[in-house]
C-alpha cells in the first residue's frame, strides 16, 4: 500500500448507514427503491456520488429526503431506548412492595435494536 494513499473516512455516520441498510430491507418499499437506497449508500460511502448529485436534482433531493427520514427514525429509536433504560433503572431500584404501591410495571422494550 502506498503511504500517500488517504485512509478511508466514512462520509455517512455509521449508525445512519446502518439505519439506511435496515430501511432498505423493509418490505413496505418497492424492490427498486430498496435497491436504490443500498446503491446510493454505497456510492456516497465510496465518495463516488458527487457526479449524480451535481447533475441530477431529483436524485439529490431523494437522497436528502431519505437520509433525513432515516436520521429522524434513528433519533427516535435512540430516544425510546434512553427512556426505556431510565424507566428500567427506576423500576429495578424499587422493591416489589414499592412497585405495587406506586402501580409501576416493568417497562416494555422499544422495537428495534439498541442504538448507541
Amino acid at each position: 500500500m502506498n503511504n500517500e494513499e488517504k485512509e478511508y473516512v466514512p462520509l455517512v455516520d455509521p449508525a445512519l448507514a446502518d439505519e439506511i441498510r435496515r430501511s432498505a430491507k423493509m418490505t413496505k418499499f418497492a424492490k427498486a427503491e430498496r435497491l436504490l437506497r443500498r446503491t446510493l449508500l454505497e456510492l456516497v460511502q465510496q465518495n463516488a456520488s458527487m457526479f449524480l448529485f451535481i447533475k441530477d436534482d431529483e436524485v439529490r433531493e431523494y437522497w436528502e429526503r431519505m437520509s433525513r427520514e432515516c436520521a429522524k427514525t434513528l433519533e427516535s429509536r435512540r430516544a425510546a431506548w434512553k427512556k426505556y433504560n431510565l424507566k428500567l433503572a427506576a423500576y429495578e431500584k424499587l422493591t416489589p412492595e414499592e412497585r405495587k404501591l406506586v402501580g409501576m410495571r416493568k417497562p416494555a422494550k422499544p422495537t428495534g435494536e439498541p442504538v448507541e
